[in-house]
């Protein structure tokens, strides 16, 4: 790939679209060797929560439309006992059935945004128990179906299969096979095979492809991907046990107990935008139909073992999703008629071959010699336990890889301490933006915190006199800090110019978030923010010296776990011109007329000479709920 190549794809992933896992490592290997990209990906990530600023071009008013809408298998073996290593004493969780019985009527939202947060025997037992069975996971082995519906007229339904193998420490294995009767030979089964072995990963199969495209126009070739060392978390993790998905209940409905083919299990639902890491096959290539993000997976978990027993995805009764519907050249899709269906056959403990994890080009250093091959002792945290070591790394290349990597793990746990020792800004070391918080450390002072997100999991960037640090995990945020503070670096303030960034004539720089909305006119606790939600960050955008944006963001107080942040925006109106959102609609706020973009989850208008915009990962009526309130402010 060249940088006029890379460059558009590194725009597209941070604007959360879905690159095939080919493209995905592509990136990164590019970015790895180029000084001019790593330097793009670097200030566009800082400069990812601006958003637009001009006003709304004409549009059909569907507000009616819209406000309305938003008003309203095969044959399994029976279940097995499934073993596991004891739970440690810090997260003993009871039966499930004991734990609930007679607590439960109908269906629940547990922590939803415009509820309170109900701290039931299922949320605890949902929470503890992914949280708790992660780490107690030595081997894995699962065997499933999956029934895809609405691929394209020529191809209604698809059947493929699917194994799922995992090695502690840190080793796994995803292989799709497809067995559809295809009606010629223009399709390329999605055949797929993917190992992760710490820190390399290898991938085999057809480059990703909509399932809406013609498939003349698909690639047929399969090809070959090999890694040497990848910052990306385990893709496959949460066919196993779900716990980027699931390690907190915020927003998920919980439906109750169900008996899935042996298998007592609890039913949740959520939106399809939270339960990507549930199809870790749809990012590795192939061709797969396209999902809109508000649509229905509903989940049914063992409680005893806490694996997806069934997922399926079923089309949301959105009307939005109609528009969308037209864009991808669909037909109307029911919501009684789920889209796919991830069934599991068959799961077993029994350990995989480890010669079935093997991958060359694996660049790992000997704990006995890291100091003779970094050059230097590598900073590590004295107390990981429960993790430990199990392998470093000194990534080849690089503008912007590290110089170090240790990798710890326990199970499914995982935690990456990537060091640079070379690193001059801008911006903080690893993949930490202008929004992330300020946070204190014990013992070692000042770090930048990111919750989960963008691919990753929970983040911190540690800035000190002579080295500068990344911890990537996804521990529990108190887990990760705990463990942080006994790294043994004594932090620095990050040096102020790092701290800024330059985009075009626009320089933007942090703030106070609650100085910024006092700028805006706003009060944080007269705002209709998502319960939990509070202001965490903000940055200026500034134009010859004179302020033209200020963004707050906001994210959950007590829990990050389902991890989308909030963005209120503020900006200067700019001439006649318009936003480029490909799928603008009215809705009115108020006396205000505004402008929604479904694929952005994004709302916009303008007020009293300023341009505003909400953004975040809430349906319609929450954004106009926000938006109300910041225009009720101003009334």
């Amino acid at each position: 790939m060249n940088c006029r190549r890379v460059q558009p794809l590194l725009s597209a992933a941070m604007d959360d679209a879905h690159l095939s896992s080919a493209e995905r490592r592509a990136v990164e290997a590019h970015v790895a060797m180029c000084a001019a990209c790593s330097t793009f990906e670097r200030r566009a990530l800082q400069v990812r929560t601006a958003v637009r600023i001009r006003p709304a071009e004409d549009v059909p008013d569907l507000t009616d439309r819209i406000m309305a809408g938003v008003a309203r298998g095969s044959e399994r073996p029976a279940r097995r006992s499934w073993r596991r290593r004891p739970a440690r004493a810090r997260a003993v969780v009871p039966a499930i059935a004991a734990a609930i019985a007679g607590l439960l009527v109908g269906s629940l939202v547990v922590g939803g945004p415009w509820r309170s947060h109900p701290q039931t025997a299922w949320a605890n037992e949902i929470e503890q128990g992914v949280r708790t069975a992660a780490p107690s996971i030595d081997a894995f082995q699962g065997a499933y179906t999956i029934t895809e519906r609405g691929l394209s007229p020529a191809v209604p339904e698809r059947s493929l299969t699917m194994d799922v193998a995992f090695l502690a420490p840190q080793r796994f294995r995803l292989d799709v096979h497809d067995d559809t009767v295809y009606p010629s030979s223009a399709w390329t089964p999605t055949n797929l095979t993917y190992v992760e072995n710490m820190p390399a990963t290898y991938l085999s199969g057809p480059s990703a492809c909509l399932g809406s495209i013609s498939p003349v126009d698909c690639p047929t070739a399969s090809s070959v991907s090999k890694v040497g060392y990848s910052s990306a978390p385990p893709v496959p993790a949460d066919l196993i046990v779900p716990l980027a998905t699931l390690g907190s209940v915020d927003g998920v409905q919980v439906l109750g107990e169900a008996e899935v083919d042996g298998h007592d299990t609890v039913e949740v639902r959520m939106p399809f935008s939270r339960a990507g890491p549930l199809f870790p096959f749809l990012s590795l290539g192939g061709t797969w139909r396209p999902f809109f993000a508000d649509d229905i997976v509903t989940v049914w978990l063992d409680t005893s073992g806490w694996y997806p027993v069934e997922t399926q995805v079923a089309p949301s009764a959105d009307p939005a999703r109609h528009g969308w519907e037209m864009r991808f050249g669909l037909p109307h899709e029911s919501p009684a008629v789920p889209i796919l269906d991830v069934a599991l056959a068959s799961v077993s403990d029994a350990r995989p071959d480890p010669a079935s994890f093997r991958i060359g080009r694996r660049d790992v250093v000997s704990p006995a010699n890291m100091d003779q091959v970094f050059g230097y002792t590598p900073a590590a945290p004295a107390a990981p336990a429960p993790l430990s070591l199990v392998a470093a790394t000194a990534p080849h290349g690089a503008p912007s890889a590290p110089t170090s990597v240790l990798l710890y793990a326990d199970g499914l746990d995982y935690l990456r301490v990537a060091e640079d020792r070379r690193w001059s800004g801008p911006g903080p070391f690893g993949s930490i933006g202008l929004d992330a918080e300020d946070v204190q450390l014990p013992s070692v002072g000042a770090a930048l915190y990111e919750p989960a997100g963008d691919g990753l999991g929970r983040r911190l960037s540690i800035h000190a006199a002579t080295t500068d640090l990344f911890l990537e995990s996804n521990l529990s945020r108190d887990d990760l800090f705990a463990i942080a503070s006994t790294i043994g670096v004594d932090a620095a303030p990050l040096p102020a110019r790092w701290r800024v960034v330059r985009a075009g004539a626009v320089t933007l720089l942090p703030a106070d978030p609650r100085a910024s909305l006092r700028s805006m006119g706003l009060e944080a606790d007269a705002l209709s923010m998502p319960d939990g939600y509070v202001a965490a960050s903000a940055t200026r955008s500034v134009e010859q010296g004179v302020d033209v944006g200020v963004t707050v963001t906001f994210r959950q107080e007590d829990t990050d776990a389902a991890g989308a942040p909030v963005l209120l925006h503020m900006g200067t109106v700019r001439g006649a011109a318009i936003d480029t959102a490909p799928d603008p609609e009215r809705v009115s706020i108020g006396t205000v007329t505004g402008r929604y973009s479904p694929s952005g989850s994004q709302l916009m208008w303008i007020e009293g000479g300023r341009s505003w915009s909400v953004q975040g990962d809430l349906d319609l009526a929450q954004l106009v709920a926000i938006a109300s309130s910041v225009a009720g402010a101003h009334g």
